[in-house]
């Protein structure tokens, strides 16, 4: 059921395909932004990467070592004097040209002496002279003027940490690490973060000739670049988003094909009503949604089926009411075709009788008829409903039938037990009322002369039950349903007086107003006749 609930069909087909387009859009931004952020992850290899740098740094010592040790000298006017020393040092300026032809947009080179001096930098080179180091600068990335640039670079550098946190080391002071490599005149590698959380790789590798160390090279370079993220991220945004437009069309035409498809189908199943194939339509399927599509598929399943249930309503009502007039008819044909053989006086008044009797017959059938169609039209229109009184009802109808003379010459009384002072339902006066006097009338007909008719009222639950019973002969269980069939007649007496039509109308009519007509076992001290009840639904409170 719950299911059934949150199904997107059961919403509007404008707000389907919004969500429909939405929910693909984030949907494949997701899944793309997960294919390029894995792609980017892939690709970074964290001891491919220091490996490179290890060497790139080699290759600076090497330089160096070949190039900028050499013994001290100084200028004076326009000559060189070179000063003789027992030992060689690192020169300066000729490191700073060797660094400058090795630097990069990534990396930072720092040269330290033994003296943990920084002798030369590759962005702020020192030239003149030897200068005191600020040990504790820290390297801070570009800063990118994308808002949504940084959060995507900030959940980069927070995966990456969390990736790679078993060989990160809190950043300290670059002195501590020199001295290690000076000390152990081999190379030293350490990975940390900055304030920003971007890991960086720092190398440390020391400058040696003739295995004396003269000072030590320091390269500090990003794990990731952060310029070639950015470019491959917005390069693929237009990827991905003519990949989300194509997903959307695609998308879009099978949707399309959801709503035409069921669609079809009812205009095809109203077609088969328009050729008149109604028999056919019966046994289509008929879309099951819980949008605009299925209330009009459903719509057109209950108009189906109330059309073939009016069809073969129709059919049966024909049939009946041809079964209905052939015997009065054969009746009257019988008697007038002895009539024309000159048939004796004596038995001439009973043709003419017979006649007379079933031309009445065909004539109170004929008006039961109209009665009962104009019942029907009548019910299927909209009804004005009102507050009815049963109470006031019954007193009023109880007292018409009270001038029984002139009801089949018949000398009965009305007995009334009401426990409810003032009972109120929502209905049709004329309709009701018809109801109730059909009950009666068939009590009536079928009570012996100088009887007595009970007429009581009571409530229970949320409905009001009127009970009619009579002194008559009443009427076999067997046929307690089979009493309300149409022109049904089981009368051992009298039988022509009746058509058969107004239990069925009684009945019809009260289950329009959402109650009921039936036949109760119960007898009652007295009363030995049949026992109808008409259940009405009391009015809300």
């Amino acid at each position: 059921m719950f299911v059934n609930k949150v199904r997107i069909s059961n919403l509007s087909l404008v707000s389907q395909i919004v969500i429909i387009n939405l929910f693909v859009i984030f949907i494949s931004f997701i899944l793309f932004g997960l294919y390029n952020f894995y792609s980017l992850s892939s690709s970074l290899d964290i001891e491919k990467k220091t490996q490179n740098l290890i060497n790139f740094n080699n290759k600076i010592v090497n330089s160096i070592s070949n190039n900028a040790i050499k013994f001290p000298f100084y200028s004076t006017s326009d000559e060189i004097f070179l000063i003789q020393k027992n030992k060689l040092e690192l020169e300066p300026y000729a490191a700073s040209k060797i660094i400058e032809g090795f630097k990069n947009s990534e990396s930072e080179i720092k040269l330290y002496d033994t003296k943990l001096n920084l002798v030369i930098g590759s962005k702020a080179f020192k030239l003149n002279k030897i200068t005191e180091s600020n040990l504790d600068e820290k390297l801070l990335p570009k800063k990118i003027n994308f808002n949504y640039s940084d959060k995507i670079l900030n959940f980069w550098h927070l995966y990456n940490k969390k990736r790679f946190k078993k060989i990160l080391v809190p950043y300290s002071n670059e002195t501590i690490k020199i001295s290690e490599v000076i000390k152990s005149k081999s190379t030293k590698v350490i990975y940390y973060t900055d304030e920003n959380n971007s890991i960086l790789i720092k190398t440390f590798s020391p400058i040696i000739k003739n295995n004396n160390i003269y000072g030590v090279s320091v390269i500090v370079e990003p794990l990731s670049n952060v310029d070639n993220i950015i470019e491959d991220l917005s390069s693929n945004l237009f990827n991905n988003l003519l990949l989300t437009i194509l997903i959307v069309f695609l998308v879009s035409i099978f949707y399309a094909r959801s709503v035409v498809n069921p669609i079809k189908r009812l205009s095809y199943i109203a077609s088969q009503y328009r050729k008149k194939n109604i028999t056919e339509t019966s046994n289509y399927i008929f879309p099951a949604r819980g949008d605009e599509i299925g209330n009009l598929s459903n719509n057109l399943r209950i108009m189906s089926n109330e059309l073939i249930a009016k069809i073969n309503e129709l059919e049966r009502f024909a049939s009946d009411v041809s079964h209905e007039l052939k015997n009065p008819l054969a009746s009257i044909k019988s008697a007038n075709e002895i009539l024309k053989n000159n048939a004796n006086h004596e038995n001439k008044k009973k043709l003419i009788d017979i006649i007379d009797k079933d031309s009445a017959r065909i004539n109170r059938l004929i008006t039961d008829i109209s009665n009962y169609t104009r019942n029907k039209a009548d019910l299927e229109k909209k009804i004005d409903k009102k507050e009815i009184n049963v109470k006031e009802l019954l007193n009023d109808l109880i007292e018409n039938y009270g001038y029984l003379s002139k009801v089949k010459n018949k000398k009965i009384n009305f007995e009334a037990n009401f426990t409810i002072d003032k009972i109120l339902i929502i209905s049709d006066y004329e309709k009701i009322t018809q109801v109730i006097c059909a009950i009666l009338d068939n009590a009536i007909s079928f009570s012996p002369e100088n009887s007595k008719i009970l007429v009581s009222c009571e409530k229970i639950n949320s409905y009001i039950l009127i009970r009619i019973i009579d002194q008559g002969i009443g009427v076999s269980p067997d046929f307690s349903e089979k009493i309300f069939d149409r022109f049904y007649k089981d009368r051992n007496e009298n039988n022509y007086e009746h058509s058969g039509l107004g239990l069925n109308i009684a009945r019809q009519t009260a289950e329009y107003y959402g109650g009921s007509v039936y036949l109760e076992n119960k007898k009652i001290k007295g009363f030995k006749g049949a026992c109808f009840v008409i259940k009405l639904p009391l009015k809300d409170k």
